[in-house]
């Protein structure tokens, strides 16, 4: 076909592929849990079995516990029943020293996770426990250096000595379930993490956060009681660390060593302050300020949905004059295994009235898996060494928040498109093993989650776009489409050609990135692309040089169509899902009128 700009519409059908964020032959790991604890009574003994390359050890008529896998391989499906007995517990060092196991799936049965039981797996790079998880034994998780993401268990109730000592991740969130951090250096020695949320948790033992030299950030919740000696000792990057009013005993040491730039930000009054036991265990070069003279006054949150383009949230917030230009809004969010920073420089930031006062507004931009993920806010300005309060927020919390006052007629209007987006942003978690436990769409009828109903003539957009002005002898091929499910949706075009490096232009005029895979293929990221207006068709130019070389046109819904199309083919069921709930969002935003 030389000379043309040729399309596979077959093929590319079949080769729809998500991007960043999905694939349609799926992808990711994660574990659900299910059971409660159980224990067998002291005169019971029961052989040791094996299956497989699983050795295990039955502990009621119907229960075992995995005592040894013997296996070699890198990705492991544990299995939810042996032998014909249900899997509830990983035994001690039941697969310690795995030093090529990078991903491991958990079975939903699962309720106890023995003392060492992963210890020393350096390439496990992720570890999901759902809700039913609650208990988790002494050094489980140990030096397993390459782990960089942990979802915890809603219903975990206790973390021992070293269970994720020497562990990969950069952020943390504790759910407030864990009642103590009993054990000493749960988190020690975890050299990348920057970012922690306690939520509540009343007791964090001794040595907690020990020699963690890349913290920066800590937040605790209120219901933190107690930070047991030397929790931070030896961080020395910690910069700023939130302590709620319900905290009242600092120990010995607790923040030893952590630098002269420590600022420790109180939620509560001065007399509060006094009244805590070992208040005088901060060091002296660090400086405490009370939330209320800070000058940084949280008015409230908005939630972005068509608003730029694309999902977040808005912080309004007061702050303090005299800052420099180089004061800054910094954002931590969630993004998949790692953590995005983001600044806003106070000064580009917009301003909103309400009443008589002035607001900065501070927007933060989520992608639709992250949907109940944690932002951390905090007005930051080095040159004048000031740190304001650390705000932690999700874009859940607002939309539940929202849904909860439908009685501000506001609220109400924008209620179908809250709840179409809060399902969107669950079956995003659901495809991508992102906090299934906490689901986004946890507080809507089932009916309101079923997107069961929606076919392909529903979305009705097939590929239809013809390539025109085709002028070069060598042909450009139109391979593949994908969508990126960021903040905003972003259109992926994949094009192969051996002889020229093309440019691109989106006639619509949103911007298009340049990007060139491992394997040769020249994409056009068409960003910006609003949910009202997935049913539009993008042309987008290609050129080599100044020659232009063809168009292409294209709509991010008939990605949609032909994954819902193929739900015979190569598309799972939870990718399908996934364009049904972006169909519905998209259908929720048309009709929304503001």
């Amino acid at each position: 076909m030389k000379g043309k700009l040729f399309k596979r519409v077959a093929a590319m059908a079949l080769a729809l592929a998500m991007v960043g964020t999905a694939v349609p032959q799926g992808s990711g790991f994660a574990g659900l849990f299910a059971s409660s604890d159980i224990s067998v009574s002291a005169d019971t003994t029961y052989p040791y079995l094996t299956q497989g390359d699983y050795e295990y050890i039955q502990i009621t008529d119907t229960t075992c516990k995995i005592t040894d896998y013997n296996g070699q391989d890198t990705e492991i499906v544990i299995p939810t029943t042996l032998g014909g007995l249900t899997v509830t517990g990983i035994g001690d060092n039941a697969f310690s020293n795995k030093g090529n196991l990078k991903h491991i799936v958990l079975p939903e049965t699962l309720v106890t996770i023995g003392s060492c039981a992963f210890a020393n797996c350096k390439a496990l790079e992720e570890i999901i426990l759902p809700d039913s998880v609650q208990r988790i034994d002494y050094s489980a998780f140990d030096h397993c250096h390459g782990l960089k993401s942990i979802t915890f268990s809603s219903n975990l109730r206790e973390l021992k000595n070293d269970v994720f000592n020497n562990t990969g991740a950069s952020r943390l969130t504790i759910p407030g379930s864990v009642m103590q951090m009993g054990g000493e250096r749960v988190f020690a020695n975890c050299a990348n993490l920057k970012t922690l949320v306690i939520e509540g948790t009343p007791y964090i033992g001794v040595d907690a956060f020990y020699y963690c030299q890349a913290l920066e950030t800590v937040v605790l919740e209120p219901g933190v009681a107690t930070i047991d000696k030397g929790a931070f000792q030896c961080c020395s990057s910690l910069k700023t660390v939130t302590i709620p009013n319900s905290v009242h005993m600092i120990g010995e040491k607790a923040f030893d060593n952590t630098g002269d730039d420590l600022t420790i930000i109180y939620d509560g009054t001065q007399a509060q302050w006094d009244n805590i036991i070992g208040k005088d265990n901060v060091p002296t070069t660090a400086k405490v300020v009370l939330t209320s003279e800070t000058g940084v006054r949280l008015y409230g949150y908005s939630l972005s949905l068509l608003e730029d383009n694309n999902i977040g949230v808005n912080f309004y917030m007061q702050v303090p004059e005299g800052l420099s230009s180089k004061a800054k809004m910094h954002f931590t969010i969630p993004s998949g295994k790692e953590v995005i920073e983001e600044d806003v420089l106070v000064s580009k930031a917009g301003e909103k009235p309400v009443g008589d006062e002035n607001y900065k507004v501070f927007k933060c931009s989520v992608a639709a898996k992250e949907m109940t993920s944690r932002i951390t806010a905090q007005i930051i300005d080095e040159a004048t060494n000031f740190a304001g309060p650390v705000y932690v927020y999700s874009v859940k919390e607002y939309a539940d928040y929202l849904l909860d006052h439908q009685s501000v007629d506001a609220y109400k209007k924008a209620a179908p498109l809250v709840k179409s987006m809060l399902n969107y942003g669950a079956y995003s978690q659901i495809y991508f093993d992102k906090n299934t436990s906490d689901l986004a769409n946890a507080g809507l009828t089932e009916k309101e989650k079923d997107v069961s109903s929606v076919t392909a003539e529903d979305i009705d957009k097939p590929y239809e776009g013809d390539v025109i002005n085709d002028v070069r002898y060598t042909p450009t091929t139109f391979e593949k489409v994908a969508l990126s499910l960021k903040s905003q949706t972003e259109l992926l075009l994949y094009f192969t050609n051996p002889d020229y490096v093309l440019t691109f232009e989106c006639k619509e005029g949103n911007e298009v990135e340049k990007t060139t895979t491992k394997d040769g293929y020249q994409v056009a990221r068409i960003k910006g692309i609003r949910a009202d207006l997935l049913g539009e068709t993008y042309t987008l130019n290609l050129y080599d040089g100044e020659q232009i070389l063809g168009t292409v046109e294209y709509s991010p819904l008939s990605y949609c169509y032909y994954v819902v199309k193929n739900s015979s083919g190569s598309c799972s069921e939870e990718l399908q899902n996934v364009c049904k709930a972006l169909f519905r969002f998209y259908q929720a935003a048309c009709d929304y009128k503001p």
